[in-house]
């Protein structure tokens, strides 16, 4: 029974090796002929058909409303898609049935997007610390699924809102200021 398991590990073993072998092979020789500069706004104006860059938002959270300067911070999740005729390749022939690939943000073309009311005028792209990535179909088709905290000017009426003042109470009663 020892030899079974221990074979049976040995195989998976070896096969994620090759499939991992594989994978890297396979992101090396995508990349040798791409350059992400290459897809910038001109190259992207020469394309027939255009482009099609599809974008979706969704709202994780509000963070809160500042009524005064009338700025709404919320946290959200993008989820573009797009397809790059250059980053694909034949699954089933080439590469062993890896038929999707997870690559950083800065190894690909990614959309430059900004958000009109933002304040702090930033992009969605993230420029700091923490690593962003793309998921890459054989068939070229990108899912790139950044998360931002966006800071968004909005008109807000708050002469309706009730403001409630609370205080600290004594023991008996009466309101400590």
């Amino acid at each position: 029974m020892f030899a079974f398991t221990l074979v049976g590990i040995l195989l998976t073993v070896s096969y994620c090796n090759r499939n991992y072998e594989r994978q890297r092979l396979l992101r090396h020789n995508l990349s040798e002929h791409y350059n992400p500069g290459t897809a910038s706004d001109s190259g992207l104006k020469q394309l027939k058909p255009p482009l099609q860059i599809n974008a979706k938002r969704f709202i994780m959270a509000l963070q809160g409303l500042e009524y005064k300067t009338q700025i709404l911070t919320a946290s959200v999740f993008w989820y573009f898609t797009w397809k790059d005729e250059i980053f694909r390749w034949d699954h089933y022939l080439e590469y062993k049935n890896i038929s999707r690939l997870t690559v950083k943000a800065s190894d690909v073309w990614v959309p430059e997007v900004y958000i009109v009311n933002d304040v702090r005028k930033m992009p969605i792209r993230n420029t700091g610390d923490n690593e962003e990535y793309v998921i890459v179909k054989s068939n070229g088709y990108m899912t790139w699924f950044p998360a931002k905290e966006l800071q968004t000017s909005c008109a807000v009426d708050v002469s309706y809102i009730s403001v409630r003042y609370t205080g600290m109470h004594n023991p008996n009663g009466g309101l400590v200021s």
